[in-house]
């Protein structure tokens, strides 16, 4: 594969359109720093690659002759490779492959006509499998006249004396030959579907395809040779051996492909078993070879060398037949764990990867018996460990993220290698880190399972008590911390026999009176603590410790409401603060002297302390949060945020209440914003700095005074209250804190029981269903309340409205709440849509969604498993039977395709919503799961405009403190999707397919997608069952039609699933509107911005 910044600095001199404007110095430079990327190609034997780079750089160099021959050796490299991947397969080759190779040679020739090389393939091409002597002759004495030596010339000469060729290889059957053939053609051109020709003239990159479908069609060919029942089991194996010798990617290909293909032989679990393991073994040792010649944990080789391992264990992850031999597998673990284990920074995330992997690999190690290995793994995970440890201190400069998941395995390792003193360490150093990142339970877990484990000796255990004692404080348990914290006083605990240790001691026993609202007995400790930390004889320890105490001082006396006193310990505790504090206690510092300042109502210093903490917590981050661990981490930012917020708007200027927005908005998507710039070495940078907030403003409020009618809100929830903000036409920027808005109230007292509720009427009682439609209303009627009172111009309604929701909203239907009066947004405006953030909604701005037209290109994946029958009917009548695919068609790979090359998508099929990690929440589809976590970074462009899901709960997303928008909706927009439609819980499927049937006629007609979302909504909750019933018996008709209008068109399980609605919708009243639930009707949510704008 091409250099990512060499083809850049060639794709720039391609567009330019005068070669006048071309600077010769800057040829000269790329000629030169190309040769090295060459070079690697040739050993790496990427000769399609190689030819390409040549290709193009004699295309924008013609004069530059120096390239004819390292052109000239590509091709001819390639041309004998070929010729050997045939002497391996045994083949001689047919008509068309001769002439392709051939071909190759000739273009050697062609470019460079003095290399002898390709003269002397020709010939011999032309005398073993041609039998064109004459032809061969003459090419081989060009190749002599040239100097041309081969040991193989005297086999050559008596060929061509006698004009007798090698007798050709005997096989089975012509069906084994055609098999043989069809693995060398795959071996060539691995991206060209069968039947496609290829020009050698032209840069291979040109005529590449994606390679999945042309794999496939290969897959299929072979299929129906070995269906013929003509290439039996044992000559299957043979074909296999040979193909053994290939190696290389063209040899993935091949043995992926007689792996895939062996499960035709029913019963032969034997060949199955050989064919699946030769392959798994040939992407161990390919791993291992791109390993050893990558040149940074980040390359092209590197990234090549995952991807083959990333496949062994895919392979094995499917196999289900029967059992990979577990050496294999831990081979394969091994082979992923050490793409990861080139340390190149002291807090290399990568070598976490690699313990991860190595610990996978000891368990399978051990249970096949393997001593040897199970002892060298153990050696390894030692090193490991004693490298991990130092990351605790360095956390600041690495990330709390990368230290916490490091020594999570860390700890786990350690309990394998029996080993007490060491596993302790990694315990206590581990609950601290728990602790920096506010996962107390965690540590308290962990502290308590270790004590139960065993005997300590008494250090061991004084350490893991004073770590426990913290975790409790942490969760305000003050008393059960005070008391173990007292009993290790009492006891003359060793921790207590340095001054810093003693310091230490009685300021977390302060913290933990003070946690229990002894006040007084907090003062006291601290106190203490105070003077043991002045005989603390390095400098930096003691000024910490002393900064740290008297903010604490301070605490107290602004919580017994000694303000002045409070004041005045804070200022004394700043005077001694050290510039080069570590991150957390930076953080601890300012956000403690913040939260004082904020209760006294002393705003100016509030504000200054806090914008400090997250100023430092920003830096922090910077370094690298594990995903599992950034929702705790933002859990005080968001208390800060709030605190901010709060301060900024009581000031009521513009220029504060912008910049309370800013900071509201900076606290959605930020861990979504970096993982999706993952491929960006600052991609940290600019998920957390607030200067890409400030110009999506910018430009949100310039787009939202171009037009009258036009409205953007923002939300903010905290246990504080709730921020709404207001962007309009004569608006700046409007907003207002409501702190009576009980946010922990709302999610205890509303919104959990409705999501039971909803639960429950779907699984256990349909009765419920009306109760969870009416605390549906009820819960958004309280929202327009709120939304009315903050922005009291939502009343006259207008064209466009943008709601950027947060937390728990997200999983609201916000679109159709109601103001006071009843009168519901979806009815005031021409269209409500949902954004993810304001920089989401500045980014849609510059890439307006596209006119749906009938004459674009859609797509449908619908029914993966048959038991959505509607599913079916979802995209025959809207999409139509030539772009709709069903049942065992409907695979991952599927999903992609239409991701990256449909304008408009609809997927319909069971989806789940994992609330414990949406990252694993999926689609599910004929071949496993499409998962969330597919959309990051995917290996190609996301093109698609609109894509519509109509699978349940697909427009979910996570409610947390970091207001991740993790699901379908946020990720989609977040890689390029201009707009999603998807449902927000579990909804009937004959109410979907009326829904998303109305919805395609009205898109159609030329209304936009959000106004088609809104009306469809709008319509379905006011259909009778008269003419529910006449819709239903149309879309049957058309169904029969567009399938084709034969008898059993439609399949008879589909027709009596729509002849027992229509049964249910007679037995109501003509009158009854059987959708009238928001539940049913307001499900969809349209995330993105609308709009029916030109090409």
């Amino acid at each position: 594969m091409l250099n990512s910044k060499i083809d850049a600095r060639i794709r720039k001199i391609e567009e330019q359109p005068e070669a006048a404007g071309i600077n010769p110095d800057e040829i000269e430079k790329l000629l030169d720093d190309s040769h090295a990327e060459y070079q690697h190609l040739m050993n790496s034997r990427e000769h399609d690659a190689a030819i390409g780079l040549m290709e193009r750089l004699r295309r924008i160099a013609p004069d530059a002759r120096q390239l004819n021959r390292p052109t000239a050796l590509a091709y001819g490299a390639k041309g004998e490779l070929i010729m050997n991947w045939n002497d391996r397969l045994r083949l001689k080759p047919g008509p068309d492959l001769l002439a392709e190779m051939e071909l190759v040679f000739r273009r050697a020739v062609a470019v460079d006509p003095t290399l002898a090389d390709p003269y002397w393939d020709i010939a011999v091409l032309n005398a073993r499998f041609a039998e064109d002597f004459d032809e061969a002759r003459q090419f081989y004495e060009k190749a002599k006249d040239l100097g041309y030596y081969h040991p193989m010339m005297p086999a050559l000469d008596d060929i061509l004396h006698t004009r007798r060729a090698p007798p050709a290889p005997r096989h089975e059957s012509e069906e084994e030959t055609r098999l043989r053939e069809l693995l060398l053609k795959l071996a060539i051109h691995p991206n060209l579907p069968l039947g496609r020709s290829f020009d050698p003239s032209q840069a291979p990159d040109a005529q590449s395809l994606v390679l999945d479908p042309a794999f496939q069609s290969y897959c299929r060919a072979a299929e129906e040779i070995v269906r013929s029942g003509k290439v039996s089991a044992a000559a299957y194996e043979g074909v296999l051996h040979d193909a053994l010798a290939v190696g290389g990617d063209a040899g993935e290909y091949l043995l992926d492909l007689l792996r895939r293909v062996s499960f035709e032989y029913a019963g032969c679990e034997a060949l199955q078993k050989l064919a699946t393991e030769e392959h798994l073994t040939l992407l161990v040792n390919a791993s291992l070879s791109l390993r050893r010649q990558s040149r940074s944990n980040n390359d092209g080789a590197m990234r090549r060398a995952r991807r083959s391992a990333r496949r062994g264990l895919d392979i094995i992850d499917s196999t289900t037949h029967f059992e990979v031999d577990p050496d294999i597998h831990a081979e394969m673990l091994t082979a992923m764990g050490q793409t990861y284990a080139r340390v190149e920074s002291p807090g290399d995330l990568h070598l976490v990867e690699t313990l991860d992997y190595y610990l996978q690999a000891l368990d399978l190690k051990e249970a096949a018996g393997n001593a040897p290995d199970v002892q060298r793994l153990k050696d390894l995970l030692r090193q490991i460990i004693g490298f991990l440890m130092p990351m605790a201190q360095l956390s600041g400069a690495v990330g709390l993220g990368t230290t916490l998941r490091g020594l999570e395995l860390g700890y786990e390792a350690a309990l394998r290698l029996d080993d007490p003193v060491l596993t302790c360490n990694v315990a206590v150093t581990l609950s601290n880190v728990y602790s920096a990142v506010r996962q107390s339970q965690q540590a308290e877990t962990l502290l308590k399972k270790h004590l139960a484990a065993g005997d300590h000796a008494a250090h061991e255990a004084d350490r893991l008590k004073f770590a426990l004692a913290s975790a409790l404080s942490e969760q305000s348990r003050g008393r059960e911390a005070a008391d173990i914290q007292q009993a290790l006083i009492a006891g003359q605990s060793a921790l207590l026999d340095t001054a810093h240790g003693k310091a230490t001691v009685y300021m977390n026993y302060g913290n933990s009176l003070r946690v229990a609202d002894d006040l007084d007995g907090a003062f006291r400790a601290f106190e203490t603590a105070m003077e043991s930390a002045t005989q603390v004889g390095e400098a930096a320890e003691r000024q910490q410790l002393q900064s740290k105490l008297q903010a604490l001082l301070g605490e107290i006396r602004f919580l017994k409401g000694d303000v002045q006193q409070g004041d005045q310990a804070i200022k004394t505790a700043e005077t001694t603060f050290n510039a080069d504090l570590a991150g957390t206690g930076r953080i601890f510092f300012h956000s403690t002297a913040g939260r004082c300042y904020f209760r006294a109502g002393m705003n100016g210093d509030a504000l200054r302390h806090l914008n400090a903490a997250r100023e430092a917590l920003r830096v922090q981050l910077e370094h690298g949060a594990w995903p599992s661990v950034w929702e705790s981490m933002l859990n005080e930012w968001s208390d800060m945020d709030a605190m901010v917020i709060q301060i900024l708007l009581a000031r009521q200027t513009d220029e504060d209440t912008r910049a309370a927005l800013v900071v509201a908005e900076a606290a959605k998507g930020r861990l979504l914003t970096w993982l999706s710039q993952g491929y960006l070495d600052d991609a940290p940078k600019f998920a957390l700095a607030p200067g890409r907030h400030e110009r999506a403003l910018t430009k949100v409020r310039r787009w939202s005074s171009e037009k009258s009618g036009r409205y953007v809100v923002s939300l903010f929830a905290n246990r504080g209250g709730l921020g709404i903000f207001l962007l309009g036409p004569s608006i700046s920027v409007a907003g207002a804190w409501l702190q009576e808005v009980d946010y922990d109230n709302l999610m205890t007292d509303f919104y959990e029981p409705w999501e039971q509720l909803i639960d429950r009427s779907l699984s256990v009682d349909p009765k419920l269903w009306d109760a969870a439609g009416a605390l549906t209303e009820l819960i958004l009627d309280r929202i327009g309340e709120w939304l009315w009172r903050a922005c009291p111009q939502l009343v006259q309604g207008g064209q466009d409205l943008v709601i950027i929701p947060h937390r728990l909203f997200r999983s609201l239907p916000l679109s159709h709440c109601r103001l006071p009066g009843g009168r519901r947004l979806s009815r005031i405006f021409d269209q409500v849509t949902i954004a993810s953030s304001l920089y989401d909604l500045s980014e849609a701005i510059s890439k307006p969604l596209r006119a749906i037209k009938e004459d674009r290109e859609w797509a449908a994946l619908v029914d993966p498993d048959g038991s959505l029958p509607f599913a079916w009917f979802e995209g025959l009548l809207n999409v139509g039977p030539a772009s709709t695919k069903a049942g065992h068609d409907v695979t991952v790979g599927a999903v992609h395709q239409a991701l990256a090359g449909s304008d408009a998508a609809l997927i319909s099929c069971h989806g789940n919503f994992a609330e414990r990690n949406p990252w694993q929440s999926g689609l599910a589809v004929a071949d496993g799961e499409f998962k969330v976590y597919e959309l990051l970074n995917p290996p190609y462009r996301i093109v698609t405009d609109l894509v519509v899901l109509g699978a349940c709960e697909a427009a979910r997303t996570r409610r947390s403190l970091s207001d991740e928008p993790i699901g379908f909706p946020g990720m989609l927009v977040q890689t390029g999707v201009r707009a999603v439609l998807a449902p927000l819980w579990k909804v009937d499927d004959f109410a979907t397919l009326l829904y998303l049937t109305h919805f395609f006629k009205v898109l159609k007609a030329g209304t936009s997608p959000a106004g088609a979302a809104q009306q469809t909504a709008l319509w379905l909750s006011a259909l009778d069952a008269s003419a529910a019933l006449k819709m239903a018996g149309e879309m049957l008709s058309r169904a029969e039609a567009m399938a084709g209008g034969k008898a059993g068109a439609v399949p008879e399980h589909l027709t009596q699933r729509l002849t027992d609605i229509c049964n249910w919708l007679q037995t109501l009243g003509k009158d009854t509107r059987p959708y009238r639930s928001p539940l049913d009707w307001a499900a969809f949510q349209f995330v993105g911005l609308s709009g029916t704008y030109p090409d």
